[in-house]
């Protein structure tokens, strides 16, 4: 059993949630998971397998011994929506106004690759950190989990250091309250939200296999109506795509989503 405790929030995900565990007991993530009794995910040294691959037992084990009521952690992983068959994000989106307010968590659904804007803030979330441009949670270093959690605590790619950037300083791609891709997130949301619904879950497939369509198809001269940053990203998206480029790739992936996801709620909506 851990000596301090912290509640995880609804909808808050597992990986940021034992960030703020680690911070609060003053050790490493990577040695508060091992202590947890998950030393494989400390030797595979990344997050993503606390949200894609806990199984039942494990989840209960952890649990316990965080002193958390049981079944709370099982909405903090991705299991919930394994069955509409999205493909896993690198990492976590993030909303750098949603990290500046009191109390900011890190939820479970800004890993979903189909959640690409804030509702509140009016904004696209950002897929990478604006210093390093690597995918935030996508792995962690000694010192993640013993600074706040709106640090980057990734290593650099040429470096032993760390980043360090503010993540909260990122700068959003801001959307008008009337902008289509904001009533789309919203659309998106609803369905997640009855998840378990046949219907929900067949829509939220179809979502993906026409983004995945419209993605290949798209010229970039359709799309703009969503501003010029989409137009100019479609093509180097496409080709960095083709190119599989990694990190490069994230700076680009949440513009070009929101504009083909968009499209795609559109002809879904209207047919119904």
């Amino acid at each position: 059993m851990l000596p301090l405790r912290t509640r995880i929030d609804p909808g808050e995900a597992l990986d940021g949630w034992l960030l703020r565990l680690a911070r609060r007991n003053q050790m490493p993530a990577q040695w508060l998971v091992a202590a947890l009794g998950l030393a494989e995910v400390v030797r595979r040294k990344t997050p993503r397998t606390l949200v894609r691959g806990m199984s039942t037992s494990q989840l209960r084990d952890m649990e316990q011994q965080a002193g958390l009521p049981r079944t709370a952690l099982d909405t903090a992983v991705l299991a919930p929506y394994h069955l509409v068959g999205w493909p896993a994000l690198p990492g976590s989106r993030f909303c750098a106004a949603c990290l500046r307010e009191p109390d900011a968590r890190w939820p479970i659904r800004w890993q979903l690759p189909y959640t690409f804007a804030c509702l509140r803030h009016h904004c696209l979330l950002a897929g990478y950190c604006p210093a390093c441009q690597q995918a935030p949670h996508s792995h962690w270093s000694m010192r993640t989990g013993t600074v706040d959690a709106h640090w980057c605590t990734l290593r650099r790619p040429t470096s032993r250091d760390i980043c360090g950037a503010d993540l909260r300083e990122h700068q959003p791609h801001q959307l008008d309250p009337g902008d289509a891709r904001l009533a789309a997130q919203q659309w998106i949301n609803t369905l997640l939200d009855t998840i378990n619904d046949a219907g929900a879950a067949d829509q939220l497939r179809d979502v993906h296999g026409l983004a995945q369509w419209l993605r290949r198809r798209v010229h970039p001269d359709d799309l703009g109506r969503f501003g010029d940053i989409t137009v100019a990203a479609a093509p180097e998206h496409q080709q960095r795509r083709r190119r599989n480029t990694g990190r490069r790739h994230q700076v680009l992936e949440t513009v070009v989503t929101a504009a083909v996801a968009t499209q795609a709620v559109e002809l879904l909506s209207s047919a119904t």
